[in-house]
């Protein structure tokens, strides 16, 4: 029957027009979009509370699509993402999110780096600050229960007062 906190969850076509009354005075800072105005203007963004899976065969970038996705709703909404990178270390999601933002290729960030190069030292500052909203975590072997907690624990300890607004999990088969 209709009704919340039943086992079985019937909704009516009423609940449905609390949930779009919701939906459409979500603030654009809010709204998930991918980046590609063609294709946000045709699917409207992605709002809070929806599931969106990505799949390809290997190597076609769809981690890439994923971490770009995150970087910029992190720095159009201020609210803080989570980037589950279960295969990926930090180090290279650093290196991937300055190629990002900034155009570099991996070998460049490297030699960059290697050189000690103060310009882009000076692009890191300013990326931090920018993106400050944007975290990583970088541990496998994490249940979706794992994933749980560590939201709340962000919530509750990191980020204090503010939700989580978006996360990203690379990949769900390696979730145990």
């Amino acid at each position: 029957y209709a009704g919340k906190g039943k086992e079985y969850e019937f909704l009516t076509l009423e609940d449905g027009e609390k949930q779009y009354l919701e939906f459409v005075n979500i603030p654009e800072t809010e709204k998930i979009k991918i980046g590609l105005p063609t294709i946000d203007k045709k699917i409207r963004a992605f709002v809070p509370g929806e599931v969106m899976s990505l799949v390809a065969k290997s190597s076609n970038g769809k981690s890439a699509f994923v971490h770009n996705v995150l970087l910029r709703y992190a720095e159009t909404s201020g609210l803080p993402t989570i980037f589950f990178s279960l295969e990926m270390p930090m180090l290279d999601v650093f290196e991937r999110t300055m190629q990002i933002e900034y155009g570099y290729a991996g070998f460049e960030v490297e030699e960059l780096y290697r050189k000690n190069d103060t310009e882009i030292r000076k692009k890191a500052q300013t990326m931090f600050s920018t993106l400050g909203s944007f975290y990583t975590v970088v541990k496998s072997g994490l249940t979706l229960e794992d994933i749980a907690n560590y939201i709340r624990f962000g919530e509750q300890n990191l980020y204090k007062g503010q939700r989580t607004g978006l996360i990203a999990i690379d990949y769900l088969s390696l979730l145990h």
